[in-house]
């Protein structure tokens, strides 16, 4: 893969920049390839379909990251969970083996369970993640008790993982049973170790809560730290909504969804109490239903959104959040979806920045149909967006990879995000995160009128385009024929070191999208997604309406306007320079120096020089 893409800016500039290497670095395109075969080896291939979440780290502190799955049979039958230790990129199962069991500590995976959530955290504070498996009480003689496995290590090696939460070594105490159906694991009280909450649903219902004492074992705080409920609960997540810098919960419930607040209002009590006035906030009405809330800042403005996805009942949606109330609780608005993700059966969600572009994607899982990759498009605080990005040769059309939740961590092979997915039915899969098909704007054929034409790319993987355009002429990219139809649709990106206008045209160049839609703003410009209702030819035009830092006020090339210039590529902190791209971040190699100050000078132009965008097109279109 070539991870290491650049675009070379146009050259011509005088003076001080006469001799520069000039090139504009641009962010990541994104693409997966199915990579499952020689990489996922399973000990078991399962055939009935299973609910599965997928917990992810170093247990063997060998420097990447393995995977632990929690598996449950739809509709309550058991399914023996699973393990896999990642061997240079390849995940191998070691479930059955001596890893997961040991003489008088309980039967480990053996027991076929109906298994939730697998925490991976290091709850004893020895350097080596152990596991928590939180389980639901329809069990197959186990009594559905949650589960911790610490990490055994003689002399600093690994060699398996030993329940401890029963018989004369019990961890987490003797209340953890009950019908759990969700939990998490996280440092809630402040005292830099890793508690545990568990969300359970009739018989008994209350959530409960238990505090790491600091070595691994837990004690129970449900009756003074936790709200009294009823509520059905199907998943727990967290985050500090309310910018106080504690972790908040998200309970997602049968019922309506509730968000919980980490407090200090409970005199003695300290962080960690979510039990207190003002704490339990209501999410959403009574037909929530089976569904999930992952959250993020997906405008990068400082405050956690998150994600809501649905299994039955409402369509999926983004709540965006805009600051706290008076009485200091957070406020949520709707963000709109594509389509035909909002018009799917969802699951699970998992948040995270796919391509290392500074924004935080989402990969939506889905029981009956293909996952989602959600590109996040998003220019500004307040104006969040997405089109669907899920490239149709990895993830094509059907059932073969739906599931209940999938994991995004870099399995160690070249530093980006992969996808490890836990399959409804069959094998798990893994998704290697690629570069799209890359392409320049003068390796492409002319059609007529000196259009490029593009090869085909319906349900196969995005295309990348690199081109420059200056003001005299727009570019436009023709499609091969486009085969349309029910959920079919095209999505288009434009990044680019300056001011364009995106517009999609039919073969007849009537513009079916984005015609008036100016975003402005620097790196993601421009980005489009619409249905495709029938074969066809589609067409991107881009043209140039300015070229970022065209002010040579003093009318030389020299020092001063190489300042001017670094305000595009500054930080945060820089000072308005006079430029008129000083409102922009972008000093995209994350310093200033020399490089920038090359990268810089094609928006710095003397007079009579013409001003050029580099810009790279991304396109993707699939059923």
């Amino acid at each position: 893969m070539n991870r290491a893409r650049t675009i070379g800016c146009v050259a011509g500039v005088a003076g001080l920049f006469a001799a520069s290497a000039v090139e504009a670095r641009l962010p990541e395109t994104l693409n997966f390839n199915n990579v499952t075969a020689g990489n996922v080896n399973q000990t078991v291939v399962e055939a009935a379909p299973l609910e599965k979440e997928v917990g992810y780290g170093d247990f063997d502190n060998d420097g990447d990251l393995d995977v632990v799955v929690a598996c449950a049979l739809a509709d309550f039958g058991a399914r023996r969970n699973k393990i896999y230790r990642n061997d240079a990129g390849t995940f191998n199962e070691i479930s059955t083996t001596a890893f997961i069991t040991g003489a008088g500590y309980g039967p480990g995976f053996n027991v076929a369970d109906v298994s939730r959530n697998a925490l991976l955290f290091d709850y004893d504070l020895d350097g080596w993640l152990d596991f928590i498996i939180v389980n639901d009480a329809n069990s197959a003689g186990d009594a559905g008790r949650t589960k911790i496995y610490m990490n055994q290590h003689p002399g600093d090696v690994f060699t398996g993982f030993r329940e401890e939460g029963a018989g004369s070594v019990n961890r987490l105490g003797p209340n953890t049973g009950g019908a759990a159906c969700g939990g998490t694991a996280e440092d809630f009280d402040g005292d830099a170790d890793v508690d545990l909450y568990v969300g359970n649903y009739p018989g008994p219902s209350q959530d409960t809560m238990y505090f790491n004492n600091g070595n691994g074992f837990f004690t129970s705080v449900t009756s003074t730290h936790v709200p009294t409920d009823g509520d059905y609960t199907v998943d727990v997540s967290t985050a500090d909504l309310n910018g106080d810098l504690k972790l908040d919960l998200l309970i997602s419930n049968h019922s309506a969804n509730k968000m919980y607040l980490n407090t200090l209002s409970t005199p003695n009590n300290g962080p960690g109490d979510f039990s207190t006035t003002n704490s339990n906030v209501g999410l959403g009405g009574p037909g929530t239903l089976e569904n999930a809330m992952e959250p993020g800042d997906f405008d990068n403005d400082g405050l956690r959104d998150f994600y809501w996805s649905n299994r039955t009942g409402n369509a999926d949606k983004v709540r965006r959040n805009t600051g706290n109330n008076a009485q200091g609780q957070p406020q949520f608005v709707d963000v709109n979806l594509p389509t035909n993700v909002t018009n799917n059966r969802s699951v699970k969600a998992t948040v995270t920045d796919l391509n290392l572009d500074g924004r935080l994607d989402v990969f939506v899982m889905s029981d009956l149909a293909r996952p989602t990759v959600l590109r996040n498009t998003t220019i500004a605080p307040g104006q969040i967006s997405f089109v669907d990005w899920t490239p149709g040769s990895a993830f094509p059309t059907g059932t073969g990879l739906s599931g209940w939740h999938g994991a995004a961590f870099d399995r160690g092979v070249d530093g980006y995000p992969d996808l490890f997915v836990g399959a409804f039915t069959n094998q798990d899969h893994l998704f290697d995160n690629a570069d799209s098909s890359e392409l320049t704007e003068i390796s492409l054929p002319d059609g007529a009128g000196g259009v490029k034409m593009l090869p085909a790319f319906f349900n196969q993987s995005p295309l990348a385009i690199s081109g420059s355009v200056d003001a005299t002429a727009a570019d436009v990219y023709q499609s091969a024929s486009l085969t349309g139809g029910t959920n079919s649709f095209i999505a288009v990106i434009l990044t680019g070191l300056g001011d364009y206008r995106l517009e999609i045209l039919d073969v007849n160049n009537n513009v079916v999208s984005g015609g008036n839609i100016n975003r402005g703003g620097l790196q993601v410009e421009e980005a489009v997604q619409l249905g495709i209702s029938s074969t066809g030819v589609r067409k991107a035009r881009v043209t140039l309406l300015q070229a970022f830092g065209d002010g040579d006020v003093d009318q030389d090339i020299d020092l001063f306007d190489a300042a001017l210039g670094l305000n595009c590529f500054a930080g945060d902190n820089a000072p308005p320079g006079g430029s008129n791209c000083d409102r922009f971040d972008a000093d995209l190699d994350g310093d200033v120096d020399l490089d920038d100050v090359a990268a810089s000078a094609p928006f710095i132009q003397g007079p009579g020089v013409q001003a050029v965008g580099t810009y790279q097109l991304e396109i993707l279109a699939r059923n």
